[in-house]
């Protein structure tokens, strides 16, 4: 995977990103041909540890650069499912007011109830337990 990285915190290595990037992409099978930006914004609410979004087939992933290491590789995990989500077609996020659309059904529901979200949530706790096992 090609990667780029914008306003890195000192919270995390590179060389641990790398692991927890490449670690990613084998758990979930996203080809290594894949781009990805990532970028540590300040500008996030303070209680929200990240978000994504594909464009033009490039990952996008947007981290709170105060989180701490073991928050942040959580956040990439989570983010990096919702990225494979949305190249395999899954998802399909909304802009503006139009809900989202996972596997062929629109959603409009809260957070914790969205299918992508409870998929994200329950595979970032496997591949924390696995990455750390290793």
């Amino acid at each position: 995977m090609i990667y780029e990285v914008e306003n890195m915190p000192d919270t995390i290595s590179y060389e641990m990103l790398d692991k927890v990037i490449v670690f990613a992409c084998d758990y979930l099978g996203i080809l290594f041909e894949t781009d990805l930006e990532i970028e540590f914004d300040d500008e996030l609410e303070i209680h929200q540890c990240g978000y994504c979004d594909i464009e033009d087939d490039i990952g996008q992933i947007w981290l709170n650069p105060f989180l701490n290491e073991k928050e942040l590789i959580t956040t990439i995990f989570h983010e990096m499912v919702h990225i494979r989500q949305m190249l395999n077609g899954d998802l399909i996020t909304g802009e503006g007011r139009k809900s989202s659309v996972w596997r062929g059904v629109s959603y409009n529901e809260n957070y914790e109830d969205l299918p992508w979200e409870k998929e994200a949530f329950e595979l970032e706790k496997y591949m924390m337990e696995e990455f750390h096992a290793t």
